[in-house]
């Protein structure tokens, strides 16, 4: 259902804006070339909700976990919004984990909380190393979700999902309101990081020609309007409370539980 888009995703429209200045772009291997994220996650398969076992061998090497260097340059200022946000939470679920690097970053900044990762079966390995790597007492074992697949059972204090709703068809993104709504308890947060238009109008040149590389690559996926998510929260019983600006012309929206 996802990949590591909490970083990539940025790196692309960087490159995207520097390439229209007449520059070089430069974004490597990430998340672009993970089939999760082409226009075959809106047909994959529902994968089934479970925990998965870590590695029986620790030894892996650090270039073998992948890696988004724009997650590194964007975690401290999501992790600034959260901190607060979370302060009270004990257990949190991210949706969409991508490589993990933003679940280690948070875990160990929050250790009052349970950081429990969640991706398609495909981005699992690559989370499990680098929860296995950072050897966090607060960080389970991933575990495999899929917004057309069954949702887990468990109540959470608070959600969060980074760079996710634009590579998802509008169903999927409507499945993932409900899914979270139903994990939280009344007043509990479910933050929302990416790009968002505004209605109707992108908010930069660079989200503009993000929507439009989107599009090109999966016609079901593009920048989500914030009209368009607040009806759809709406009809899951969830408001919007917070609307954060964020560098790289990113916005960090807090829903919350009816």
């Amino acid at each position: 259902m996802i990949t590591d888009s909490a970083g990539s995703d940025d790196a692309v429209r960087g490159a995207i804006g520097r390439a229209r200045l007449g520059k070089s772009p430069r974004f490597g291997k990430p998340a672009l070339a993970n089939p999760a994220r082409g226009p075959q996650h809106a047909g994959s398969p529902a994968a089934s909700f479970h925990d998965v076992a870590l590695p029986s061998s620790l030894d892996m090497r650090i270039h073998d976990k992948p890696h988004s260097p724009a997650c590194d340059e964007n975690k401290a200022p999501i992790l600034a919004v959260l901190a607060p946000l979370f302060d009270d939470a004990r257990s949190v679920l991210e949706i969409g984990s991508g490589t993990g690097q933003h679940a280690v970053h948070f875990a160990a900044a929050m250790p009052q909380l349970t950081w429990q990762c969640s991706d398609q079966p495909a981005q699992l390995p690559g989370i499990r190393l680098w929860l296995a790597e950072a050897g966090l007492p607060n960080t389970p074992a991933p575990l495999a979700l899929d917004v057309d697949g069954p949702w887990p059972e468990s109540e959470f204090d608070a959600a969060f999902s980074a760079n996710t709703v634009h590579i998802m068809s509008l169903p999927q993104v409507e499945r993932m309101f409900r899914g979270v709504a139903r994990l939280l308890p009344s007043g509990a947060p479910f933050v929302l990081y990416g790009p968002f238009s505004d209605g109707g109008k992108h908010t930069s040149d660079s989200n503009a020609q993000f929507h439009l590389y989107l599009r090109q690559r999966d016609p079901a996926s593009g920048v989500r309007d914030l009209e368009y998510l607040r009806r759809v929260a709406a009809a899951a019983g969830l408001t919007l409370a917070d609307d954060i600006p964020m560098p790289m012309n990113n916005r960090t929206l807090v829903w919350r539980r009816l």
